[in-house]
């Protein structure tokens, strides 16, 4: 089976966000591309997840979307929980590590799943 992971150049997203937040005069314009591949990766991982019948809510996948949706809105200069350029970075960071940990728990997803829902009562 093909690993989302697989498809999708993580780190140069993250390095594309990372120029950005770096970039003293903003001509890196890549940053907003970079959150948004991110983010499609991360709700394509989520609706995978459930067709494997796995909660994503008890993985790091709702802190991971959260803070690439924040950092879009940075680089985007909209609105956003970031304040500052520090702020952003200690965002990207934690990022990194989120999506690293989701990409060892996909191949997993195919193999009886991981965080298994508890069946619903139909009573």
């Amino acid at each position: 089976m093909l690993l989302l992971f697989d498809e999708v150049d993580v780190p140069y997203a993250l390095t594309k966000i990372g120029e950005h937040l770096c970039a003293a005069n903003r001509e890196a314009r890549l940053g907003p591309a970079g959150a948004n591949v991110i983010i499609t990766l991360l709700r394509r991982l989520e609706s995978k997840m459930r067709q494997f019948n796995c909660d994503p809510d008890t993985t790091e996948l709702p802190r991971a979307l959260y803070t690439a949706e924040q950092l879009q809105s940075y680089v985007k200069g909209e609105p956003c929980a970031i304040v500052a350029a520090i702020d952003a970075g200690v965002f990207l960071r934690a990022l990194s590590a989120d999506l690293a940990a989701l990409r060892q728990l996909e191949p997993d997803l195919p193999k009886d799943g991981i965080h298994l829902v508890s069946p619903k009562d139909p009573n």
